[in-house]
This record gives C-alpha cells, sequence and structure tokens, in this order.
C-alpha cells in the first residue's frame, strides 16, 4: 500500500481521497485525518494497492453465473440471437478478478500510512518554507542596505537637482514693468476708413511681463504679456499675449563647420477686444481671438529656407472693424546673405 499527498494553496481546507475500491469504505476516516495534519489547501490523497502476484487471476463463477441467466432472460423477452459465448461473458466487469493474497488489512493500518505519508509532506513543506525564509531575509539584507545607500545619497541628490534646475534656468530671464500713457488725443487712422473719428482720452496704466530664454538644452521661450487697468479704451485691447517655443541649433556636435541651422517654432497670440470710437459718440468695435502659427527654417552656409503656417486653427477674426483676417495661410521662402 502507497500514498500520495498533494497540496496547493487555498484559503480553506478542501480535500480529495482517491482509494481503491476494497478501501473506499475507510474514506471518511481518511479525511478526518488529513483534516488534523494540514490546516488549510487544496489537498488530494491518492492511495494504490500494490499486488506482487500479478499473474495470480481467478473467474468468479457466482457473477459468471448470475451474468449468464440475466443476459438468456433477455434474450428470451426480446427475442436476440440466442448465441452468446464464453468470451462475451468473461469481457463484463468483474468476471475475472485477482486472488487475494489475504484481507485488506484494518482502518488502522491504513491511517498509519496515511500518518506517516503526513509527516513526509509536513516535513517537506518546513523544508521548503525554510528556503523560502532564507531567501527573503536575503533579499531583505539586499533592500536594508539599499535604503542605507539612498538615505545617504539623499542630501547630496538634493544639492545636484538643485544645481541642474539652476543649470537649465541660467539662460532664462523673467521680466516684468509697468507702462503709462498719459491723456491723449486719438488721432482717427484715416487708412483703415473714414468713420473712424478723432478723440480725446484720460491717461491708462498697465503691467507687463516676459519672460525670454533657454528652458532645456535647445529649447527655448519668448513670452510676453500685457493688461490694461481699464477695458474701456480706445485702440488698444486689455488683455493681449503673445508666446512662443522654438527650438534653435546649429547641431555643431554633428556638424562641426557651423554651416547647418535649424529653427523650429510655435506661436501662440491672444488679443481681447477692441473698442474704435466712430463719429462723435458712438463706438465700433471687434471681438477677441487666439491664433497658433508655426515656422520651419533650414540653413545651409549662409542660404535659409522657411516655411511659416499662420492661423493653423483657421480662427475667423478682425482687428480693425470692416477688415477680416486671412484663415490658414501658408509662406514658402528662401533668402540668402553674400558679399560682393
Amino acid at each position: 500500500m502507497s500514498v500520495e499527498i498533494r497540496a496547493v494553496n487555498h484559503r480553506f481546507f478542501n480535500p480529495s481521497v482517491k482509494l481503491p475500491s476494497e478501501l473506499a469504505r475507510w474514506e471518511g476516516e481518511v479525511r478526518e485525518t488529513l483534516r488534523k495534519g494540514i490546516a488549510r489547501g487544496h489537498v488530494t490523497l491518492t492511495g494504490r494497492v500494490e499486488r506482487h502476484d500479478t499473474g495470480a487471476v481467478h473467474i468468479d463463477e457466482p457473477r459468471f453465473a448470475d451474468y449468464v441467466t440475466q443476459l438468456r432472460a433477455l434474450q428470451t423477452r426480446f427475442g436476440l440471437s440466442q448465441e452468446l459465448d464464453v468470451g462475451t461473458v468473461l469481457r463484463l466487469p468483474n468476471v475475472i478478478a485477482a486472488k487475494e493474497e489475504g484481507d485488506e488489512g484494518t482502518p488502522q493500518q491504513l491511517l498509519l500510512i496515511v500518518d506517516d505519508a503526513l509527516a513526509a509532506f509536513n516535513g517537506m513543506r518546513a523544508a521548503e518554507g525554510g528556503r523560502l525564509l532564507a531567501y527573503l531575509e536575503d533579499r531583505l539584507t539586499v533592500v536594508e542596505a539599499c535604503v542605507g545607500r539612498i538615505a545617504a545619497r539623499a542630501p547630496e541628490r538634493l544639492i545636484e537637482q538643485r544645481d541642474r534646475l539652476r543649470e537649465a534656468v541660467r539662460d532664462l530671464w523673467l521680466v516684468g514693468g509697468a507702462v503709462r500713457r498719459d491723456s491723449a488725443l486719438l488721432a482717427a487712422p484715416r487708412l483703415l476708413g473714414t468713420s473712424l473719428s478723432t478723440r480725446t482720452e484720460g491717461p491708462a496704466t498697465g503691467a507687463t511681463i516676459a519672460v525670454r530664454g533657454r528652458l532645456w538644452h535647445w529649447i527655448n521661450a519668448n513670452a510676453w504679456a500685457v493688461k490694461w487697468n481699464d477695458s474701456l479704451g480706445f485702440y488698444r485691447p486689455r488683455y493681449q499675449t503673445r508666446s512662443e517655443l522654438y527650438v534653435s541649433t546649429n547641431l555643431l556636435n554633428k556638424i562641426p563647420s557651423g554651416n547647418f541651422g535649424l529653427l523650429a517654432s510655435l506661436v501662440h497670440e491672444y488679443r481681447s477686444g477692441v473698442r474704435f470710437p466712430v463719429g462723435k459718440t458712438a463706438v465700433d468695435s471687434v471681438t477677441g481671438y487666439r491664433t497658433l502659427s508655426s515656422l520651419l527654417e533650414f540653413r545651409i552656409v549662409n542660404a535659409v529656407v522657411s516655411w511659416q503656417f499662420r492661423n493653423m486653427l483657421g480662427e475667423r477674426y478682425k482687428q480693425v472693424p470692416g477688415f477680416l483676417m486671412p484663415r490658414q495661410t501658408n509662406f514658402y521662402g528662401v533668402r540668402w546673405e553674400f558679399w560682393n
């Protein structure tokens, strides 16, 4: 008799017992023994009976006679063929059986074998757990060493990041200021139409801010904004901004001669609504707008090839009444410098 136990992790105890037919009546006792020895998991116990004299077989004559009697009755009842040979009966279940060398034993003997299998199983699990514990402790030692190195490097790392940030914004300029215009006579721009009139306007103040310089490597910024203190002034918007993000490089590490240059930029412009005087007391106005444009230039020695794509969003807007600005527009150009 041999017993094999297998198990996989599970939240609850879920046993599966597979015993030979002559031992199946003791499955309950085997299941209870497993429950006492294993707390949880999918547990499969397989029992096998090994018979040393495999050639010692016999024919169960009472069973053979029962099969013949039942088959003859079925032939008569259903009018089947009367042919019935020995081979047909011998192939039926349990007609030929191995001779029993002795009795199947007692449940106590079976449970002793199951206890031995449980002891070997739990010993294997303990050894596997010990190996896993040793591995985890080794990994924890490595992690603790890494944490120590990180803690030692943390102050230096902060200083390095600070210096790197300073280096990144070293060429970046932030400019702010104020602008003031005294009372003035605003002459009508006749070039834009005869309907606009001349008006006198009181003083106005505003604030300006600008950011210019290199952000990172080849990436640069050039942005400015103006805000006036009122929204009733003529010929000027209260808010106006222009932001340009561009890449400018000569690729000197690739082309040390300096005969190549690249400029790529993206420009965003915003302008709030503007009021225009008409006649003596009337006022005309245009609504605010925003545009997005791009520029791409390649320089080879002294020749520059360029492409501009203006108003990429297709904004329909006016800067002065009656003059609708173009939609999307492309400009292509070539320029060069030379000495005579």
